[in-house]
């Protein structure tokens, strides 16, 4: 029996720093690379995978910085079906995604596609 897949991902606020934790799936569709993180809503894209990578890591950095910045972070985090904890920010599960995210669902059942965990801390200084 397969082991049901669960997305364990999370975002940590620190005083000066932010931790996460993401689900990111990689696939290709009509000649382009894509790096994709369903539980934010971030893509990034490019001729190669490293290309995809380099613009899906910008593309997150941004979405925190500029959130962070103008005040509107945990409203969007809400928004995205995030569940907070205090300091701890927790994703909402594959299964309360998919329904949700057009681009995911279509991945999911039509497209070739590998999952991979990644980390990543970001200064908030």
């Amino acid at each position: 029996m397969r082991k049901k897949e669960s997305m364990q991902d999370y975002v940590k606020i620190g005083n000066d720093s932010l931790e996460t934790a993401l689900s990111i799936f990689r696939f290709e569709e009509n000649g382009s690379k894509i790096v994709y993180a369903p539980s934010l809503n971030v893509i990034g894209y490019g001729k190669t995978y490293d290309e995809a990578d380099n613009d899906f890591e910008f593309c997150l950095s941004e979405f925190f910085r500029s959130t962070m910045a103008n005040g509107s972070f945990e409203r969007e985090m809400e928004k995205l079906g995030w569940r907070m904890d205090k300091q701890l920010m927790t994703a909402p599960t594959m299964q309360e995604l998919l329904p949700k995210d057009a681009i995911f669902l279509e991945m999911f059942n039509n497209l070739s596609y590998r999952k991979q965990n990644r980390s990543m801390s970001l200064s908030l200084a």
